[in-house]
């Protein structure tokens, strides 16, 4: 389940989010927000299911471990740059665009 879940929809998802940042289209900083949660979040399940491996007494590949812990690690402090990078002209207020502008005939 894990391999379909990686392969199908997270490569796919990093490689369409590195294209659209790239192009610095505002689609990709969506995606790219999203990625790194979800692999932080997939990440923390691997090692919590290596975790309960490990106490039932079933071997549990260090490698795996540490691949995991890696790109838990990485994703996560990859989201708080992200988060941080976010400047303080994002207050602005959003633009109301069901309002129209009238103009005098």
């Amino acid at each position: 389940m894990v391999h379909s879940l990686d392969l199908g929809v997270v490569v796919p998802g990093a490689a369409l989010s590195a294209y659209w940042l790239w192009n610095q289209r505002p689609w990709g900083y969506a995606f790219t927000a999203v990625l790194l949660v979800k692999i932080a979040t997939l990440g923390g399940a691997v090692l919590a299911m290596a975790v309960f491996m490990i106490r039932d007494g079933h071997p549990v590949p260090v490698a795996q471990i540490g691949i995991f812990a890696a790109l838990t690690l990485l994703s996560t402090l990859l989201l708080v740059r992200f988060f941080l990078a976010i400047g303080p002209e994002s207050n602005r207020p959003p633009v109301d665009s069901t309002t129209e502008t009238k103009t005098e005939a």
